[in-house]
């Protein structure tokens, strides 16, 4: 994901391009598929539209750092956000290095 630009406390975020079809098996695991669900888009719209923030849970780190991609086998990377108001829970996604398949942590 690559992040430019701050407007009103909100970072602009632009999606990286997905491919037109996917190549893995990716119906398993809890696994969403970047072609059809782009992680990057549902990121970049909690925080341009409701300004959510980068957040870090270690141990929501540990969990996606030890998870194996169940579409091509790849080691997860960690991706958090909290929103505005304290009271409402964060967000947390396990993403895929290798072919950006994504779970809901």
């Amino acid at each position: 994901m690559v992040s430019s630009g701050s407007t009103a406390g909100c970072t602009t975020v632009h999606p990286l391009p997905t491919p037109a079809e996917c190549p893995y098996a990716c119906a398993g695991g809890g696994m969403h598929c970047p072609t059809t669900e782009p992680l990057e888009l549902i990121v970049a719209e909690r925080q341009q539209h409701d300004c959510w923030v980068p957040s870090f849970d270690a141990v929501e780190a540990r969990v996606a750092h030890d998870t194996v991609c169940t579409a091509c086998g790849g080691r997860l990377s960690y991706v958090a956000l909290s929103p505005p108001d304290e009271g409402s829970l964060s967000s947390a996604w396990a993403i895929c290095c290798v072919c950006r398949h994504w779970v809901l942590l």
